[in-house]
């Protein structure tokens, strides 16, 4: 294989020249060769207009300023994690022009253009906002007065099973994300339960996924909203419970069909009045610890299970239960931890997978 070095990616594996290797292997410093921006360049450049060589990169040009990505197959090829592949596009001003199709999405950036020079690239990099880091830039007195108040509103929203810094890292994720479906619905701070439910139906589906579908498994997750407007602290809640946004669609369904294989046991509300199951199972949401779950077996034991906000479910270990152990996904939970659970009813919406 010319002596090349192989990247693999899943099943694949693709062949770089060797300097190209080594540039993606490089950490970044204050040479703007070996930051993010002229990694990305070089790899677009390097696939050109070749479409299987498009599509083992995980990324290629549509035009001359803009260009597509696959997120996990591109991160694989540079080596980094879908979450630190995201901070990059954010921190660095990369603005999305178009959602998920086929795992593919549409970016574009100024000064990042199909003839850019490493001039051109270097000054991307050294954004101010581009070069601090998630906690530096949330307690920077850049950010404006807008801003700033969100982050005090989501301060009430409490995560757990994770360190200082992806909790601020969660926030502002969050935060632009919001930022984005306001934007996406002309403009509008607040919205109804209907209009976000569709809203985040289109964001999030995954590919091949239809919106009717989409829509419905989002819809069930608020059954018990009590609340006719959705705002920011709900939108936060929300993520707490399925995020990161790359694989929330996928959560969302692992969960309700964890729940219809094994007894109907999540009850879509933080309140547990009400609740009973003497001869087996049942779940809900925490009112406290947002991305947390509370199992109550025979309504005598409880076990907590934590959603990993900065952990995709493509990632694996995703869940974390309260002696720390780890899973990936819902039913190695339950294979791990078999209870006595009654047996299923027919699902009346018919919309998990």
């Amino acid at each position: 294989m010319n002596g090349y070095p192989v990247v693999e990616v899943g099943k694949d594996q693709i062949i770089l020249p060797p300097d190209i290797h080594e540039m993606i292997k490089r950490k970044s410093s204050r040479d703007p060769s070996s930051r993010f921006a002229n990694k990305l360049h070089i790899l677009l450049k390097f696939a050109g207009s070749d479409p299987k060589m498009i599509e083992y990169i995980g990324a290629g040009w549509i035009s001359d300023t803009q260009f597509r990505i696959n997120k996990k197959r591109l991160g694989a090829v540079m080596e980094i994690k879908l979450n630190t592949l995201n901070v990059n596009l954010r921190d660095l001003g990369f603005q999305q022009l178009q959602q998920d199709k086929n795992g593919w999405t549409e970016w574009t950036r100024e000064k990042f253009t199909i003839t850019s020079t490493l001039s051109d690239l270097a000054d991307i990099t050294s954004d101010k906002n581009g070069q601090k880091d998630v906690a530096k830039q949330l307690k920077s007195s850049n950010i404006d007065d807008s801003q700033s108040s969100k982050f005090v509103i989501l301060r009430d929203v409490m995560i757990s099973k994770c360190d200082p810094e992806i909790q601020q890292q969660f926030r502002r994720f969050t935060v632009s994300i919001w930022d984005e479906l306001i934007e996406a619905s002309g403009g509008k701070t607040t919205f109804t339960l209907d209009d976000f439910i569709f809203l985040a139906a289109r964001r999030f589906r995954i590919s091949k996924q239809s919106l009717k579908n989409a829509t419905q498994l989002i819809r069930v997750i608020f059954l018990c909203a009590d609340t006719t407007q959705v705002t920011l602290s709900d939108f936060t809640k929300f993520m707490a419970k399925f995020g990161p946004e790359e694989t929330l669609m996928e959560k969302v369904g692992g969960m309700l069909s964890s729940s219809n294989h094994h007894g109907n046991w999540l009850n879509v509300t933080t309140d547990p009045s009400g609740l009973s199951n003497p001869d087996g199972l049942y779940g809900y949401f925490d009112n406290t610890e947002q991305n947390c779950i509370i199992f109550v077996y025979q309504n005598i034991f409880t076990f907590k299970v934590w959603n990993r906000v900065n952990v995709a479910s493509s990632d694996g270990k995703y869940l974390v239960d309260q002696n720390d152990n780890e899973y990936d996904s819902w039913e190695q939970f339950f294979q791990i931890n078999p209870m006595k659970i009654q047996e299923p009813s027919l699902n009346p919406l018919g919309v998990f997978w």
